[in-house]
């Protein structure tokens, strides 16, 4: 597994996100936070990417189907400098 920062030819990778649709305004956006994005690989197949908000909290985490539950998540997630809770965390909304 090694984990890099995004390539500008897996923008459209990213964008689409499985779903087979690139929006284009959110494309535009994207080309200009390249830096916020981290790409993890399965020697040169995409596994996933994560992407950071200014104040260092996750906006977007997708691992790719056939790749969940082996740790890329958590490597990702690692690469921004992200640790793991020792402690039981709640998560609560309204």
């Amino acid at each position: 597994m090694d984990v890099k920062a995004i390539e500008n030819l897996n923008i459209d990778r990213v964008l689409q996100r499985g779903t087979g649709k690139i929006i284009e305004q959110r494309q535009d956006a994207f080309a200009e936070k390249l830096e916020c994005y981290q790409v993890a690989y399965y020697h040169t197949e995409m596994a996933g990417f994560v992407g950071e908000h200014l104040e260092g909290s996750i906006g977007l985490l997708h691992v790719m189907p056939k790749f969940r539950r082996k740790g890329y998540a958590m490597a990702l997630q690692k690469k921004l400098g992200l640790t793991q809770s020792e402690n039981t965390i709640i998560w609560m909304w309204r």
